[in-house]
């Protein structure tokens, strides 16, 4: 089943409400979006932080089991990742439907950049993987895709007994979503040409990457992220 939402923000939002109960669990990798806290808060339900470690921001899959317990309700999957831009492998993917399967969690996936990868990096859906169509509520929108945040233009996709869930929180915090705006140009391969034009440019001037780092520190309702460009990778690159 599909049904449009007013952004993927406000589909994760409606989700949230509409498949959870105050005093719930839901999992949570950390650093994590600045929505979904708010959203778990504002739904009297308790977020269950796991962190994402290391150069490739993988999680410790002893660490994402203990986090699951009677009162898991939901985990919310973001891949590809914001803010770090992690893609979760298919390995990984099956470590969180196995654990969705032995629990009976539901799964909230937050895919609105996939559509936007880079290098060998493969975007895989959770809800492809073995017993998990029924447990998924996947979350996307045309905003990144196609370069139009502001038209707020998403959708949840998955069983019918899941989405009319998302519906029914839906339609109380929206409740319509614009027609005419429905239908964007394709401008994906604008993020591919501004991507290789830009590691063109440093490639010449003998930087081997292209690539960012970040710190984070996480508050109550939102995490803080601070950028660091790895060195002076972006000073004076002329781009035409």
């Amino acid at each position: 089943m599909f049904w449009v939402t007013s952004g993927a923000t406000e589909g994760v939002f409606a989700a949230v409400l509409g498949l959870t109960d105050p005093g719930d669990e839901v999992i949570v990798f950390e650093p994590v979006y600045d929505t979904y806290v708010p959203n778990l808060v504002m739904a009297g339900v308790t977020p269950r932080y796991v962190p994402l470690r290391g150069e490739n921001w993988t999680f410790d899959p002893d660490e994402l089991a203990k986090a699951f317990n009677s009162h898991t309700r939901a985990i919310i999957v973001n891949t590809p990742h914001n803010p770090t831009g992690k893609v979760y492998s298919r390995a990984e993917l099956g470590v969180i439907a196995d654990l969705c399967l032995k629990h009976d969690v539901i799964a909230i996936t937050d895919e609105v950049y996939e559509h936007i990868l880079y290098d060998d990096a493969v975007h895989t859906r959770l809800a492809t993987l073995p017993g998990m169509e029924d447990r998924t509520v996947t979350i996307s929108s045309l905003g990144k895709t196609f370069s139009v945040t502001g038209w707020k233009i998403g959708w949840a996709v998955g069983s019918a007994a899941l989405v009319n869930s998302v519906n029914q929180a839906h339609q109380f915090i929206t409740y319509a979503v614009a027609s005419p705006l429905q239908r964007p140009p394709p401008l994906r391969s604008v993020y591919r040409l501004n991507f290789s034009t830009i590691c063109g440019r440093l490639i010449k001037r003998g930087e081997t990457r292209c690539s960012m780092r970040f710190k984070a520190r996480v508050s109550k309702f939102f995490t803080r992220i601070q950028y660091e460009v790895l060195s002076h990778l972006f000073v004076r690159v002329e781009v035409n």
